[in-house]
């Protein structure tokens, strides 16, 4: 593999040679979203999709992928038709270590439920959300192997923020099929989350998550965290039931907050300081899906006016290529700065709430033609590792987010002119390089410092 070194000044010439996300003033991020108007007390659904996008919806999942799609979501309900047959015997966090099999119930049965009933208008799907949620308020907890996602007492703040987001997405599915009274009391349910304590990670009510989140932006449990609570916010935001001045007081200090994981925790090239495993589970269980949301629901644009929250998608295809098996790697940075948890092997801990939609929730922050180079990257680099999965394994609102994010229908198209070769993160000083898009004979670089290896 050949080397040599380039100035920083050419190597961020370099950045700009191909297509990248445009990049705005401080006043203008986020950005209003053009013609939105806000979902109405008690509209639903509004997170990922409104009511005038169903149509399209459910054209997408009569397409030859949209029924792959939809038949891997009724997998991961363990068959779509009734409650799931298996279930995590835990009753608290970190009890015993197990595995379960796909189908198992999980934090997002009730929006899986809620998705069929959405596509179908068959209210036997919203009353079966309904039994998720009183199995949830009954403390069923989640098919985690170490049962620390939960609605109740779930492993800390960490894991309260994703439990707390996905059961939100229930609720906005399952709503229209509900009586009222039971839409308020699972409304009232979110704004006054608190199930206590489970001796870890501190007190997890949701005005705590908010106000007093955790750790800090660097740390892989702040998106998670406020990306959760984002989530639940937009879901029941001036709903029947709710308090419209708190719900308004806690979503203005989560967007703060979304910033600064953008700056201090992710830089503008997506870079995270603890290193490649711990930045999955600062982005993927909640974290990228809030900033879908808040799009969507909020009409508040982070995507757009800078590259920040577009590379936590994009690095992929910086990043990822095939070994001569064929199992995707990304040996860059193994380990991060002064060493961390994660393998090269991108898909090795896939099917947890961490370790998993890169394509099907990631693909809700790229513009079409970096959806078509995601596309590329996945069929090429990871499709034959997925078992053309698409990357929805285990938890049903990955399967839901793969039907509204995938680009079907689309061509792939290889990368080249839409990803840079050149990545730069300016606010870690982080640099990669690669030579091309093509197969396993594909090299590329990374470098912490100012100075990087050219390929």
């Amino acid at each position: 593999m050949k080397r040599c070194f380039l100035p920083l000044l050419l190597a961020c010439a370099l950045c700009f040679s191909e297509e990248r996300p445009q990049k705005a003033g401080v006043e203008s991020w986020p950005a209003p979203v053009p013609g939105f108007t806000p979902p109405a007390p008690g509209e639903h659904p509004r997170l990922f999709f409104r009511k005038a996008d169903l149509p399209e919806l459910k054209k997408r999942s009569e397409t030859p992928e949209g029924k792959a799609i939809l038949s891997r979501l009724k997998a991961t309900l363990g068959g779509g038709e009734s409650m799931p047959a298996t279930y995590n015997p835990a009753r608290k966090a970190y009890e015993a270590k197990a595995q379960f099999p796909e189908g198992t119930y999980s934090i997002s049965h009730a929006a899986g439920f809620g998705m069929l009933y959405q596509l179908t208008g068959d209210k036997k799907y919203a009353e079966l959300g309904k039994e998720c949620f009183e199995k949830a308020f009954a403390g069923q907890r989640d098919r985690d192997g170490e049962a620390r996602y939960s609605w109740s007492v779930p492993g800390g703040q960490l894991r309260a923020g994703p439990s707390l987001a996905w059961y939100a997405l229930g609720y906005d599915l399952c709503y229209e099929g509900w009586d009222e009274e039971f839409r308020r009391k699972v409304a009232g349910a979110i704004q006054n989350y608190a199930p206590g304590d489970s001796g870890k990670e501190g007190n997890m009510a949701l005005k705590e998550m908010v106000l007093k989140t955790r750790h800090m932006p660097a740390s892989n449990h702040w998106g998670s965290i406020i990306g959760g609570c984002g989530i639940a916010l937009l879901a029941i935001k001036g709903d029947p039931g709710t308090d419209a001045a708190l719900t308004e007081k806690h979503l203005a200090e989560i967007e703060k907050k979304a910033i600064q994981a953008m700056t201090q925790g992710f830089g503008d090239g997506g870079f995270f300081p603890e290193g490649q495993g711990p930045s999955h589970m600062a982005s993927n269980p909640a974290l990228i899906p809030f900033f879908q949301a808040m799009k969507v629901a909020g009409g508040k644009d982070f995507i757009s006016p800078r590259p920040n929250v577009q590379w936590l998608s994009l690095r992929w295809i910086h990043e990822l290529i095939p070994d001569a098996s064929g199992k995707p790697l990304y040996p860059c940075r193994v380990g991060g700065m002064g060493g961390s948890y994660g393998t090269e092997n991108f898909l090795e801990q896939q099917g947890g709430m961490s370790h998993g939609g890169w394509f099907s929730q990631g693909m809700g922050l790229l513009t079409d033609s970096q959806k078509q180079a995601m596309l590329w990257t996945y069929d090429n680099v990871v499709r034959k590792a997925d078992a053309d999965r698409y990357d929805s394994v285990n938890y049903p609102h990955r399967a839901i987010l793969a039907l509204i994010n995938w680009p079907i229908g689309e061509q792939a198209k290889n990368p080249e002119g839409i990803v840079p070769k050149v990545r730069a993160d300016t606010v870690h000083s982080y640099f990669g390089f690669r030579n091309r898009w093509q197969d396993a004979d594909d090299s590329r670089d990374c470098s912490h410092g100012r100075r990087t290896a050219c390929l």
